[in-house]
């Protein structure tokens, strides 16, 4: 069974290999539910939401069990990666570069406890689960961000996360937070391993650092990357063929 949405802006897509029953269907309705409230929760552009009070009331807001978590983790990789991986912008707190991880993350433990085959992807991010015994690998491609259509890569995987940092959709929302430029090159830059969350700011990390990015990463365990540039020159790390179908 397969299903996409529109939610927090963005397709969210699972999809379960297992026969119709009730449990599947409130499976599903679970975890779209859950990403409702995620978003109602923490987006920056919803006045209501827990970011807004925050970033309106610093002094004054009490945070919740759930948002001390995720700016505790936030907190955390702004140090693993030096500080490229930067919430705070123009004295404003903005969360939305794990926040998304952190929900396909709580989802995927949902989703976990009945299945053991799914893929889940929200906004590009994706995680996926085979069983043990399984010969079939999920197959994830990775776009030519200069031909939309044509598909550069295809990552095989059994089991972890794949998540891509670019400005050939988004343009112009990744930048450099020590010196505040906004980064044109690389384009596109995909990060695979075993925790979404991981891979995700790593790659927003990666990204920020412009095409010496791709150097970073090859230097982090459990990590293998493979980055696009400008000039349509293409690079990865020493296991990322690993990965490759």
């Amino acid at each position: 069974m397969k299903q996409t949405k529109i939610i927090m802006a963005m397709p969210i897509t699972l999809q379960i290999n297992h026969h119709e029953d009730l449990l599947l269907f409130q499976t599903f309705k679970k975890v779209f539910n859950y990403f409702t409230k995620i978003d109602y929760k923490f987006s920056p552009y919803k006045i209501s939401s827990q970011i807004s009070r925050l970033n309106q009331c610093p002094n004054n807001f009490k945070l919740s069990k759930q948002l001390t978590e995720i700016l505790r983790i936030c907190h955390d990789y702004q140090i693993k990666t030096a500080g490229y991986f930067q919430i705070n912008y123009n004295g404003l707190i903005d969360p939305s570069g794990l926040v998304k991880s952190y929900a396909i993350n709580e989802a995927y433990s949902m989703i976990k406890e009945h299945y053991d085959d799914f893929y889940l992807e929200v906004g590009g991010d994706i995680v996926v689960s085979k069983p043990i015994n399984s010969s079939q690998p999920w197959t994830i491609g990775i776009r030519n961000p200069f031909e939309f259509n044509q598909i550069v890569k295809i990552v095989a995987l059994h089991n972890g996360a794949v998540a891509t940092s670019g400005s050939y959709i988004k343009k112009n929302h990744i930048y450099n937070p020590f010196n505040g430029q906004i980064i044109t090159n690389p384009i596109s830059l995909t990060v695979v391993g075993q925790s979404i969350i991981e891979t995700d700011v790593m790659a927003t990390a990666a990204f920020a650092m412009g095409p010496a990015g791709i150097n970073w990463l090859e230097n982090l365990n459990g990590l293998e990357a493979y980055m696009i540039e400008a000039d349509k020159q293409a690079t990865m790390t020493s296991y990322f063929e690993e990965y490759v179908q």
